[in-house]
Formats: C-alpha cells, sequence, structure tokens
C-alpha cells in the first residue's frame, strides 16, 4: 500500500468514524456506541482531541454525564475543544451548576472561554425555563 493509499485508507476511516458518532448520539444509540468507543481505544484515536470531543458530546446526548467526565479526565492533554465539549455536555444535560463550575476549572488550567461558553450554558437554562413554563403553566 502507498502513502497515498494508507492516507485515504485512514482518512475515510476517520470520516466513517466521525459519521457513526454523529448518527449515534442522534439516535441515543448507547450500546453501538461504547462498541465504537471501543474499537476507537484500541486504534489510539479516542485520545485525539477529535474523538475524544465527539465522544464527550455522543455521551452526553445518551444522557451518561458521569462518564463524559471520566471521559474528559483520561485525556491526557486537554484543549478549549475537550473543556467546551465537557460545558456543552453538562449543560445539554441540564446539569448548569456543573457546567459553570468546569467553566471555572478551564479558567484555573489556563484556558479562557471565548464569547461561545456562557451564551450556550444561559440558552440550554432558557430552554429548560420554557419548557418548564409550559408544562408547569
Amino acid at each position: 500500500m502507498t502513502p497515498i493509499t494508507q492516507h485515504r485508507t485512514f482518512q475515510s476511516s476517520h470520516d466513517l468514524y466521525t459519521k457513526l458518532i454523529g448518527i449515534y448520539a442522534r439516535d441515543r444509540e448507547l450500546h453501538p456506541a461504547r462498541l465504537l468507543h471501543a474499537h476507537l481505544i484500541i486504534t489510539g484515536l479516542a485520545r485525539s482531541t477529535h474523538f475524544a470531543s465527539k465522544l464527550i458530546s455522543l455521551y452526553a446526548s445518551c444522557g451518561q454525564v458521569a462518564h463524559t467526565r471520566s471521559l474528559f479526565d483520561q485525556i491526557p492533554k486537554t484543549n478549549i475543544r475537550l473543556w467546551f465539549a465537557l460545558i456543552g455536555a453538562y449543560a445539554c444535560c441540564g446539569f448548569y451548576q456543573q457546567a459553570m463550575d468546569v467553566r471555572s476549572e478551564m479558567q484555573r488550567a489556563g484556558s479562557r472561554p471565548n464569547r461561545i461558553v456562557i451564551p450556550s450554558v444561559l440558552k440550554g437554562m432558557w430552554i429548560e425555563a420554557a419548557w418548564y413554563r409550559h408544562i408547569v403553566g
């Protein structure tokens, strides 16, 4: 196999894994998601920023918030993308205080939030409040 063929094979696998993660997140398919995650661990891809952030979001969409934090803590080098994924995971599951706590933790670790972090948490809070008002009346 030539280097170009190897690159194409890697890229197509990379794209396939990314698409599968998106499908599993959309459909909240936890079992196949865990199988794919195990495969990504075996191949070494689970520690990449790209896949780690995707997996964090995937587990959040399946309601596995504790697992998102565990996954985040296993990544040796965090960056702003991973921090945002974790904050978003907490916010999407309704854990707004934890999302703000992670933002503070991110700042203590030397990363600076941009204009996306706080509005995304506030948007989640607003959506939940609107839903609550609709249910309660």
